[in-house]
């Protein structure tokens, strides 16, 4: 998962030390499109606030100097306490999906070429998979 918006009503965001730094996403550019996301008015529910324990392990990547840094950090803190293998890997100095960028140079090949690729690190710590070189197998009630 690149860089998450799980707060659509960018209550943490809006606080977030980034808020005012953010050099690609201003917070106040991330308060209109939520506009225009939830066009019925209604405060826009958070997927923080949701049930996370049946989600499969969770890889995140972020940039240190972007406004949704916040709920990169939230998400891996709610996905610890649901008991969801997560982890997340903060990029120094890059912005909101920084690795669309092709022209970022040693960060995007780092980002794109980091030993522990997700497909990988999702493998190995799934709940699904039968450990090095098993089948994968059907787990029943949960985890």
């Amino acid at each position: 998962m690149l860089s998450p918006w799980l707060d659509l009503a960018c209550t943490r965001s809006r606080h977030h030390p980034n808020a005012a730094t953010d050099p690609y996403l201003p917070v106040g550019n991330l308060a209109a499109i939520a506009a225009l996301l939830t066009p019925t008015g209604r405060p826009p529910a958070s997927v923080l606030d949701a049930d996370l324990s049946a989600l499969p392990p969770v890889l995140i990547h972020a940039g240190t100097e972007e406004v949704l840094r916040g709920d990169a950090e939230d998400l891996v803190r709610r996905l610890h306490q649901a008991a969801v293998p997560a982890r997340l890997k903060l990029w120094d100095g890059q912005m909101h999906v920084f690795q669309a960028f092709a022209d970022l140079g040693a960060f995007l090949h780092a980002a794109l070429t980091t030993t522990e690729v997700p497909s990988q690190w999702i493998l190995r710590t799934s709940a699904l998979a039968g450990g090095l070189g098993g089948e994968p197998r059907t787990v029943r009630g949960g985890r």
